[in-house]
C-alpha cells in the first residue's frame, strides 16, 4: 500500500499541475481574447475612418469636378461675351469709317460741282500728237517733249491728271519745237 500512495500523490500532484497550467492557459487565452477584441475594435474604428475620408475625397472630388466645370462654361461666356463686344466695336468703326468716306465723297463731289474748271487758250498751237505709254504721267511726258503740265491740261481739257489711260491720244503744244 505504500507504493499506491505514492502513486496516487503522484497522481494528485500532476492533476494539480494539470490544473494550474489548464488555469494559466484559460488566464492566457481570456487576455489573447481581450487582446483580439481589443484589436477588432480598433481595425472597425480604422475601418469607419477610413470609410469617412474616402467619402469625404469624393465629396472635394466632386466639388472641383464642379468647380471646373463652372469655370469652363463662365470661359465660354466670358469669350462669347468679348466677341459680341468686338463685333459690335469694329461695326460701329466700320459704320464711322464708312460715314467719314461718305461725308468726304459728299464734300469731294460737292466740291467738284461747285468748282468749275476753265481752261486757258494761251497755250501753243504747234506741237505733237503723244498716245499715252505705261508709267507716263502729264509730267514726264511734259518734261520729254519740251512741255508744260498746264499747255498739256488746258489743250487737252484734262481736269485731273490721274484720268490719263495707256493708248490715249494727246496734244503735246510745244513752244519752242
Amino acid at each position: 500500500m505504500g507504493q499506491t500512495r505514492v502513486t496516487l500523490a503522484d497522481v494528485y500532484q500532476q492533476v494539480e499541475q494539470l490544473q494550474a497550467q489548464v488555469g494559466r492557459l484559460r488566464l492566457d487565452m481570456e487576455a489573447l481574447q481581450r487582446e483580439n477584441d481589443s484589436l477588432r475594435k480598433a481595425l472597425e474604428a480604422q475601418t469607419r475612418q477610413q470609410s469617412a475620408l474616402v467619402t469625404q475625397c469624393n465629396q472635394i472630388s466632386a466639388q472641383v469636378n464642379a468647380q471646373q466645370g463652372a469655370w469652363a462654361s463662365r470661359e465660354t461666356a466670358l469669350k462669347k461675351e468679348i466677341y459680341a463686344e468686338m463685333t459690335r466695336q469694329m461695326k460701329d468703326l466700320a459704320s464711322q469709317t464708312q460715314q467719314g468716306f461718305d461725308q468726304l465723297t459728299k464734300a469731294r463731289s460737292y466740291s467738284q460741282q461747285n468748282q468749275t474748271t476753265s481752261f486757258d487758250q494761251d497755250y501753243p498751237q504747234t506741237g505733237i500728237s503723244y498716245v499715252v505709254k505705261s508709267g507716263d504721267s502729264l509730267w514726264k511726258i511734259a518734261r520729254d517733249n519740251n512741255s508744260s503740265v498746264r499747255d498739256i491740261q488746258n489743250a487737252n481739257q484734262i481736269t485731273n491728271p490721274g484720268d490719263l489711260k495707256v493708248g490715249q491720244t494727246i496734244f503735246v503744244p510745244q513752244r519752242n519745237p
